[in-house]
């Protein structure tokens, strides 16, 4: 059954792609529309409302507002609103391998996005009383331990109880994330099986309808509180399984749980096996009811044979966070590009404070909701200076952590090798293997894992999953135009040679750490042999600069280094570059302007090229006519920023190449160019997210130049 429902979602999502969204015809427009807010989230800069309209979701983003908005925004929660703002689409994939936010969203039941203000949001009757009442206790709550939490051990707590990260640091949740123990951060199946083992010792684990019913609504409530995360709705609904079972006097099964819960999950929105909660959530859940009876066995068998007592008891306390480590590790590595063997000391400690925690901060927020105001604000009180304790311990082990998770990023594992991985980790103990093994049947056990091993290769590449039949293989291409924003970066991948030209830069952002660090890793990339800064302007050098602080670069060359100090503007002593691979010739042009431009045809009068990387962006003071003539390029690659504030491309610039004949493909519009192959008469170019092929006819070459 799950097996099919997997298949069936990634058929569904690959080869039917019918969005349900009726508001995506309004693009780029006004639109009012009403609806029910069922979820609110608190960023820096906007606040983030799920409004429910019909069959759709609609994430409505409500910029710059007020301060103090916290408990009129949970307000919202279970009330009807009427919204009118700008419709646009998420977008997808912007580098290869990167995070997809499309599709991310599309895992929540979300296809559009509606930007407005606080004017444009309105407030009604509420239609959802529970989910509104509660989400006003939380926002009460929130109020009373603010008052008396610090901000970070304030953020900790709204992360660990609720889920809700957006009130921590971006540096300290990512010390979190490094030293493995982030999924604490997270309300995740540990929490609800914390809130109903903690329901069960009130009522001293008596076991009756009465108290089962209350402990499905506490755990409802949970939920709602939670947001409804893909982790909480696995672990109740696997709790609510066990009851019923109980009460029609069947045997729980846990696989058989767990496995029903994920295909009603993805049946209902196939998305979500691309979600990495998901995976992370359902991969843990499968490795602790299979994996670890194995393990514990193990460990047990071992014990006998060394009659050891102190090796039962040091194995029964390390196999949970063993089995947890083995199961979700490559995961972690795949999505997140981070590994930490320290995180299996860590998250025994991490998961014992949580366990104080997570009952401690819940009996809090009881209090704060059925206490008078004063004595709740006492209660709260009180409970948050015994969370202040338990806080400082979690911030120590993690400072801890942190000193020898520093270099703690690796390069993903291929998508490929990953999900063979897991075919033979749960092969290794698998009933099924146990039976065959036990039988003597090796033939038919040799050829279990054939098959399964044939059809872990072949059907993720037939089903797009993967870009190589071979498992071990990273699908990078030999020459990609990154999207960085309002900036360049070009990364060469050829010859066992990785070269970067430029790195983009933004005084806003740090694009190394943000952008090119998980490009480089999710690729499988591990340094850099060369770096070329073509000049210093901020939009070109920075990226290079910030990324040879936390990545292996082998050689930096700027233009310094070629023409020396010249004292001229930078764009009249930028560094161009000339580049053939596979018979595909490369024309970059950094900030080159015209005059430039005029200089190259005259110096070098065979200066064709197949690509042409259009210079500054696009701006108006480049890209001349008797330039485009010259070189005769058959495509040509805008490397430009959205909405920029310089107006790049330049619309002369777009005329010019619209007069030419010239194909071309912007970074705004499209992220990341990536080229793919050429042959004699065609060049294919692709863009990150694979939902644009270019596939553009050759000019004749008359005398390409050869290497940079």
């Amino acid at each position: 059954m799950l097996i099919s429902a997997f298949l069936l979602a990634v058929i569904r999502c690959f080869f039917f792609d019918a969005s349900p969204s009726s508001l995506i015809v309004n693009e780029g427009k006004v639109t009012r529309f009403e609806g029910v807010v069922t979820k609110v989230k608190i960023k820096d800069y906007y606040i983030a409302f799920t409004v429910k309209t019909g069959r759709e979701k609609v994430l409505v983003k409500v910029m710059d507002p007020e301060d103090g908005l916290r408990h009129t925004a949970y307000d919202y929660v279970g009330r009807k609103a009427t919204v009118s703002g700008a419709i646009s689409i998420p977008k997808g994939r912007r580098n290869p391998g990167a995070f997809d936010y499309r599709r991310y969203l599309k895992g929540k039941g979300i296809y559009t996005i509606c930007t407005t203000n606080k004017y444009k949001i309105k407030a009604f009757e509420i239609k959802h009383p529970l989910r509104h009442g509660i989400n006003v206790l939380k926002a009460d709550f929130y109020d009373a331990a603010d008052a008396f939490l610090s901000e970070e051990d304030f953020g900790t707590v709204a992360a660990i109880l609720f889920g809700e990260t957006s009130y921590m640091d971006d540096d300290y949740y990512d010390s979190f994330q490094k030293n493995g123990i982030a999924h604490i951060l997270a309300v995740s199946g540990l929490h609800v099986n914390m809130t109903y083992d903690l329901v069960r010792k009130l009522f001293k684990k008596k076991k009756s309808k009465t108290i089962d019913l209350i402990s499905v609504l506490l755990i409802g409530s949970y939920a709602v509180l939670s947001g409804f995360s893909l982790s909480v709705l696995r672990a109740s609904g696997m709790i609510v399984l066990r009851i019923i079972a109980f009460h029609l006097d069947r045997r729980y099964d846990s696989i058989s749980a767990i496995s029903f819960i994920a295909s009603l999950m993805l049946l209902i929105n196939p998305y979500l096996i691309f979600d990495s909660g998901m995976q992370l959530s359902f991969t843990a859940a499968y490795t602790m009811a299979i994996f670890y009876p194995w393990l514990f066995q193990k460990i047990s068998l071992l014990s006998d044979k060394t009659k050891s007592e102190l090796f039962y008891k040091a194995g029964r306390a390390m196999a949970p966070g063993l089995a947890a480590f083995a199961g979700t590790a490559p995961l972690c590595a795949f999505h997140f590009s981070n590994f930490s063997l320290f995180s299996l000391l860590l998250n025994p400690i991490a998961i014992a404070l949580a366990g104080v925690i997570v009952p401690a901060g819940l009996l809090g927020f009881a209090l704060s909701a059925v206490l008078p105001q004063v004595l709740s604000e006492y209660a709260v009180y009180i409970d948050a200076s015994i969370l202040s304790l338990f806080l400082k311990a979690l911030n120590f082990i993690n400072n801890i952590g942190s000193v020898f998770t520093k270099n703690a990023a690796v390069t993903s594992p291929p998508a490929g090798l990953t999900i063979i991985y897991y075919i033979l980790f749960f092969l290794l103990c698998s009933e099924t293997r146990y039976i065959l093994h036990r039988k003597n049947k090796y033939s038919e056990l040799a050829l279990l894992e054939a098959s399964l091993l044939a059809a872990g290769v072949v059907l993720p590449f037939s089903l797009k999953v993967t870009g190589s039949i071979f498992p071990w293989e990273y699908a990078v291409s030999k020459v990609t135009f990154l999207d960085v924003g309002q900036g360049d970066c070009i990364h060469i991948h050829y010859g066992g040679k990785d070269i970067l030209i430029d790195g983009g830069g933004s005084y806003y952002t740090n694009i190394a750490e943000d952008t090119l660090k998980p490009y480089l890793l999710k690729n499988g990339i591990k340094d850099i042999d060369l770096a070329i800064v073509t000049h210093e302007d901020m939009d070109h050098c920075k990226g290079i600069y910030e990324l040879n602080e936390i990545f292996h670069i082998e050689k930096i060359v700027s233009n310094k280094d070629v023409y020396g100090d010249t004292g001229l503007d930078e764009n009249d002593c930028c560094i161009v570059a000339s580049m053939e691979i596979d018979g595909c010739s490369f024309l970059f042009m950094s900030d080159a302007d015209i005059h430039r431009e005029e200089y190259l045809l005259d110096a070098y009068p065979g200066l064709d090229c197949d690509v042409l990387k259009i210079a500054h962006h696009g701006s108006n003071n480049s890209t001349g006519e008797s330039f485009l003539k010259g070189t005769a390029p058959s495509f040509a690659v805008f490397s430009v920023g959205e909405g920029n504030n310089y107006g790049h491309p330049a619309p002369r610039v777009i005329e010019l190449l619209d007069t030419c004949g010239i194909i071309y493909a912007r970074t705004d519009e499209s992220g990341a160019i990536c080229f793919n192959k050429a042959d004699d008469k065609y060049l294919i170019f692709t863009n990150a997210a694979k939902d644009r092929i270019w596939r553009i006819q050759r000019q004749p070459l008359k005398n390409t130049l050869q290497g940079p």
